[in-house]
């Protein structure tokens, strides 16, 4: 038959399962902590290296944006001339419409592809 533990007797070198596993959830949200802030330094870190390139890119945005509205005016002077201010309006900004939405689509394809 099993005897009772003897809580005086002599320590054998096991720990209670509680303190174990305590112990290692304690360690496990120490390794969280720790891989969060690794994230946090390496995205801080590409931050600062893309900060010039992405006001680069947004530069060139703004610019072919300026474009677009240059050729969607060019457009609709031209179509103003032979059918009128309404039917241009309505007649580039229709095709610039179907630009826009295929451009969309595809993108979204694309990205719906990669996540």
């Amino acid at each position: 038959m099993l005897k009772p533990r003897d809580p005086e007797g002599p320590d054998d070198g096991e720990r209670p399962v509680g303190e174990i596993v305590q112990q290692l959830v304690d360690d496990g949200k120490a390794y969280a902590r720790a891989e969060i802030e690794l994230g946090k330094a390496r995205a801080y870190a590409k931050w600062d290296e893309a900060d010039r390139p992405l006001a680069i890119v947004a530069a060139g945005f703004i610019c072919g944006q300026a474009a677009v509205i240059c050729i969607a005016v060019g457009l609709y002077s031209v179509f103003a001339q032979y059918i009128g201010p309404l039917a241009a309006g309505l007649a580039s900004g229709g095709l610039f419409g179907v630009g826009a939405f295929l451009l969309f689509r595809n993108g979204y394809a694309q990205l719906k592809d990669i996540l």
